[in-house]
């Protein structure tokens, strides 16, 4: 058996047992990757950056990506700001219930805010390193042979170095020319100087699902093919490109030189929604039927709203019913309606409070005058 080996090939060591294992990688599939191979070995697992490390689940068939909502979207990003909600939610209220940082493990401390950055999502292995089941390392700094040294000073000996450092999902495409498939794309789907050459899926959103992504990028695409729709000038795909390129290293710094097609996945499907004119009028919606209104607002973002503008009477009514469906039928919608409510009437209650203590200062100093 070979001393190292990626990912790829990870079939080939998955029922070995007593063995020295290193891990190194931050991702999902390393994280799980030691879950599994910590059952009959002994597991290291070696995070270079730190991470941050999200609950899959809030509880049984609650899935934890479904706890947001169009509602929260609007607030952070065009009220609250993304920074203010680090500052007040991710490095206090998160921190204290996962960690600082995340994981509460100083050689894993993140150094990048809660909004601005990949999630592992699971924390699964925080608890075996709790146990002391896993355990936790740093960067590698040299291997010889098969004494590995971490950059915390410690030394071990290792049978077996599994790789889990990405891939490179272009290399795939040996059939074009290197300069159309590491070019920069437009909106990461379509090649400037050749509308005929589109990429579906090469995409990674920092949250939630890329099927749920590419499933708007494949309707921009057929768009694009059936002539409904036309892209903008050459000119105008370079600008917007290097807008998005230095909005994405803004808003990602600790991810952006690893993952160049990082994005936030509901940024970025409503502009593929705005493009093909999925986008949903809540204005008209709100005159229409409030209903429908309230639960786009409210309830767990719902990816079917985009075809609720189709022309095809049965895939509205589709879209509709799954949206009543996910609204009624699953914990996490219901979750985060409660929590907006119990918010909004803090934030009441706090307005009311503050309005009261003004005006009976003002009384007060009037009545001393």
């Amino acid at each position: 058996m070979r001393f190292y080996t990626n990912s790829n090939n990870y079939e080939k060591i998955q029922n070995i047992k007593n063995k020295q294992i290193l891990i190194i990688g931050g991702s999902d599939t390393a994280v799980d990757c030691a879950v599994e191979l910590k059952a009959n070995n002994n597991v290291t697992i070696s995070i270079k950056n730190g991470a941050w490390f999200q609950n899959r689940n809030l509880g049984a068939y609650e899935p934890s990506d479904m706890f947001y909502n169009r509602l929260l979207d609007y607030s952070i990003k065009n009220i609250i700001s993304k920074k203010t909600v680090d500052t007040y939610f991710g490095n206090t209220l998160i921190s204290s219930f996962w960690g600082e940082k995340g994981s509460g493990i100083d050689i894993w401390k993140s150094k990048c805010n809660y909004l601005n950055t990949y999630y592992v999502k699971s924390r699964e292995i925080i608890d075996l390193i709790a146990k002391g089941i896993v355990t936790p390392e740093n960067e590698v700094i040299d291997i010889n042979n098969k004494l590995i040294t971490f950059k915390t000073g410690n030394k071990n000996y290792f049978d077996i170095i599994l790789f889990c450092t990405g891939y490179k999902p272009l290399n795939c495409i040996n059939f074009l020319d290197d300069k159309i498939v590491y070019s920069k794309k437009y909106k990461h789907i379509f090649n400037i100087n050749d509308s005929s050459i589109m990429f579906v899926g090469f995409i990674r959103p920092y949250l939630t699902s890329i099927p749920m992504i590419s499933e708007l990028q494949s309707r921009w695409v057929a768009k694009i093919i059936c002539k409904k729709k036309s892209l903008p000038s050459i000119k105008y795909m370079i600008n917007e490109t290097i807008k998005d390129d230095l909005k994405q290293q803004k808003e990602f710094p600790c991810t952006y030189e690893r993952l160049k097609t990082i994005v936030d996945p509901y940024d970025y499907c409503n502009t593929i929604a705005d493009n093909i004119d999925a986008q949903i009028n809540l204005y008209n919606l709100f005159f229409t039927n409030q209903k429908l209104f309230y639960i786009i607002l409210f309830s767990s973002w719902n990816h079917h709203v985009y075809r609720l503008n189709d022309n095809n009477p049965e895939k509205r009514k589709i879209a509709i019913e799954n949206i009543y469906d996910t609204y009624y039928n699953n914990k996490t919608s219901i979750k985060i309606e409660l929590a907006i409510y119990d918010l909004l009437r803090n934030l009441m209650l706090i307005l009311v409070l503050f309005i009261c203590l003004f005006y009976f200062t003002i009384k007060f100093i009037k009545h001393i005058i």
